[in-house]
């Protein structure tokens, strides 16, 4: 088990691979992000407005934006301003104009709900962030009644996860109380070629209570 990390973790470029972090994203992206965002994409529509909370460095929206030619507002959320700097360059790069991204932390959701979706609700999409942070919990409770959340996280283990979900009834008994119909699926997300073994990710798709 990992622990939590500030934001200078994820700024070293070894942690995830220069590649990863630089546009054109299209080149950057590895295989098990491609998967994960895949799985995303299948449950998205283009004209649905999405908030991004744990955004990174903007890679979904660029995803999104060439696999479904997602159209419609999205919205981009991090703690940490370089990667928010590089997901403005590269979606700018990406020809995304709908994309906008901003320095806010995920415990400040109802402030930024209220400010940027006063009249409507957005998806809240959450790839491969709750497992970080200590306060996931919070967070999930923090969504308004209502929303559309799609929530990808991991079946295995990292230094800078906090907690992580080998089975999908671990999944259902940390978050299951706040969904209606939440439903998960687990799908293959990589190889390891040192473990010689298949890597797995969860998908969770339901309706805030």
């Amino acid at each position: 088990m990992g622990t939590y990390q500030d934001a200078k973790f994820y700024n070293d470029e070894s942690w995830m691979g220069k590649g990863y972090y630089s546009p054109p994203f299209v080149r950057g992206y590895t295989f098990a992000w491609v998967r994960r965002f895949r799985q995303v994409a299948k449950v998205l529509a283009p004209d649905e407005e999405i908030l991004d909370l744990g955004c990174g460095s903007g890679i979904l929206a660029a995803f999104l934006w060439h696999k479904i030619e997602h159209r419609a507002r999205f919205m981009g959320i991090d703690f940490n301003e370089p990667m928010i700097e590089k997901a403005r360059e590269g979606n700018e790069a990406e020809g995304h104009q709908n994309a906008k991204f901003y320095v806010k932390s995920a415990t400040d959701l109802p402030v930024i709900l209220k400010g940027f979706w006063p009249d409507s609700l957005p998806t809240i999409v959450t790839a491969e962030m709750l497992e970080h942070v200590e306060d996931d919990r919070a967070i999930v409770e923090s969504i308004p009644s209502g929303i559309r959340c799609v929530i990808t996280v991991p079946c295995h283990d990292d230094p800078a996860h906090v907690r992580w979900f080998p089975k999908i009834e671990d999944i259902t008994k940390r978050y299951g109380e706040f969904f209606d119909g939440l439903k998960v699926q687990q799908f293959m997300s990589d190889f390891s070629g040192k473990l010689r073994r298949y890597q797995y990710d969860n998908i969770c798709v339901g309706i805030r209570k």
